[in-house]
């Protein structure tokens, strides 16, 4: 046989795989015209904090101050005995701010304590107090208030069964503004003397109510978004205007009663509490639509993994099949050859041949899918031993770690103490990220290492630790490569190789688990990469290790 014959029939194998290989045309698809390949953008610069972002921080910070301040004044107004509390903040503070209504609940409330306490001589005195703090003032809210206090007294000094002191509603108070806006001290009593100093449950419950209804509204948007029964992108549409709608509906019933109920009964803190109700339920409802969009987003990986391994086996795979027929028929025909060149020929062809049957063991592996073959049976074990032979015939020298916390395993015994693939469809979704970021990191070692090192060490590690109600699976793979510099690599190539391992991490999201990828290398020095994979615990592992 003749090299030019060899030659001609090469050309016409390699011809006949790009046709094979060439994407059928859509039909009805226009034709683009080439563009030349832009630069690669500069990546953003980071944008400094809007002022609805400030405003909002500002707003936040002050309830929590709020509400802190409420909590410790109503624990102190709850622990210190003898009316203490009323003694020595409310009724001071109630002097210095000329605020006589205030000093005389003070009083009221400091008798009341005392009558508990069997000092009635030290109670009546209070009482007097509070009445002759009211006795001049002619206002309507301080006689009435004047006239319990005296029915109070009255039933005290004559040792009968007395009620607890009806405390005014914060509506009484709020309306003072409006007969008297203009009053620096009307102000001070209608936000601050009353809500925070006398009843600081009632600012409590107050943080607790906006903070109730802005749970429910974010609740309630979760809901819109999950149902997708209403369109979010307009301004005023119903899936924006109905969770804002809701929530300010339940706030206005929330202040409602703080403002008409009196402090001193009980059923105030009931109905700001059964606000959660509402809350609560449209969150295990996000639950709900939650897990049946994880069932439905795997069925349509299921139904959309079929279809694409019909359509591989059908062009890609077929075609790499047909070009490897071909590659053989010239390698018999060039091993027959007298030609002195003809071994050289066939040895290079072979290698090409080579090639392109490890292309077809990916494309195999990535048709089957690695979940499906671990749902068969298949080990993460043997799942990796192409892996291996891959880099045994590129002559790289490897070693596997398999640890489980601080002990050190084989592979199949860690394989057993760490996934469940028969029966966890989130072990088996874990498994094959593992897997696809090894095969990745591998490529990357045998198209970049193997060539401009002729000795590759790779050191590969597998983890396991379970520590704080979560388990860590940790993939670390490092070589002694030449490295490279990381910013510069990244700039060239933002999204092939180890940059775009995210693609394969995201996978993890849908079954509950986070995954990070952390990439360190230095020109001469090798490349470290460390994949961590983080999941919730389940009780099956859990009882897997206390039996262990």
């Amino acid at each position: 046989m003749q090299i030019p014959l060899v030659a001609s029939r090469l050309r016409a194998a390699l011809r006949r795989s790009k046709r094979l290989m060439r994407p059928r045309p859509v039909i009805g698809a226009k034709t683009l015209n080439p563009s030349p390949p832009k630069a690669v953008p500069k990546l953003p610069s980071v944008q400094a904090p809007s002022v609805r972002h400030w405003l909002s921080l500002a707003l936040s910070g002050i309830g929590m101050g709020l509400c802190a301040s409420a909590i410790v004044l109503w624990g102190l107004q709850l622990l210190l005995p003898n009316g203490q509390y009323f003694e020595r903040i409310q009724i001071p503070l109630a002097k210095q701010w000329n605020l006589p209504e205030r000093e005389a609940i003070g009083w009221v409330s400091y008798a009341d304590a005392l009558l508990t306490s069997e000092r009635s001589d030290e109670a009546m005195r209070a009482y007097g107090t509070a009445m002759g703090l009211l006795d001049t003032r002619s206002g309507i809210v301080s006689r009435d208030l004047f006239i319990q206090i005296q029915n109070q007294s009255l039933a005290a000094s004559q040792a009968k069964s007395t009620s607890s002191f009806i405390h005014p509603a914060w509506g009484s108070v709020l309306l003072g503004l409006l007969r008297n806006p203009f009053s620096a001290s009307t102000w001070l009593d209608a936000f601050v003397a009353f809500p925070l100093i006398e009843e600081p449950q009632l600012l409590a419950l107050l943080m607790l109510s906006l903070w109730l209804a802005g749970n429910f509204i974010r609740s309630l948007q979760d809901q819109v978004a999950w149902t997708r029964i209403l369109d979010q992108e307009r301004i005023f549409s119903l899936g924006r205007l109905l969770p804002i709608t809701l929530g300010s509906g339940l706030l206005a019933l929330l202040i409602t009663a703080l403002v008409s109920l009196s402090p001193s009964q009980p059923v105030m803190g009931a109905v700001v509490l059964g606000a959660a109700v509402p809350g609560l339920f449209v969150q295990i409802l996000n639950r709900v639509y939650q897990l049946r969009s994880r069932q439905a987003l795997a069925a349509w990986e299921s139904q959309h993994r079929a279809e694409f391994s019909s359509e591989l086996h059908n062009t890609a795979q077929q075609s790499i099949m047909n070009a490897q027929v071909l590659l053989r028929e010239i390698i018999n025909d060039l091993e027959i050859s007298d030609e002195p060149e003809a071994g050289n020929y066939a040895w290079r062809l072979a290698e090409a041949m080579e090639r392109c049957q490890e292309v077809e063991d990916e494309l195999r592996v990535l048709r089957n899918g690695t979940e499906d073959k671990f749902a068969r049976g298949q080990s993460f074990f043997d799942a990796i031993e192409p892996i291996c032979d891959r880099l045994d015939r590129r002559g790289v020298q490897y070693t596997f770690s398999w640890l489980d916390g601080p002990l050190e395993l084989d592979g199949k015994t860690w394989e057993r103490s760490t996934f469940a693939l028969a029966e966890s469809a989130r072990d088996r979704r874990i498994a094959a990220t593992l897997y696809q970021v090894l095969s990745e990191l591998t490529w990357n070692v045998i198209k970049y290492a193997c060539l401009e090192s002729e000795e590759v060490i790779l050191e590969i590690k597998f983890s396991c630790v379970r520590q704080d109600r979560v388990i860590r699976y940790t993939l670390e793979v490092e070589d002694n490569g030449p490295g490279f510099d990381v910013q510069t690599a990244q700039d060239r190539r933002p999204h092939s190789g180890i940059f775009s391992l995210e693609r394969y991490l995201k996978r993890v999201e849908i079954v509950g688990a986070q995954a990070r990828s952390v990439l360190q290398s230095t020109p001469g020095k090798g490349t470290n990469i460390l994949t961590e994979i983080v999941a919730p615990i389940r009780r099956s592992q859990t009882d897997m290790v206390r039996d262990r």
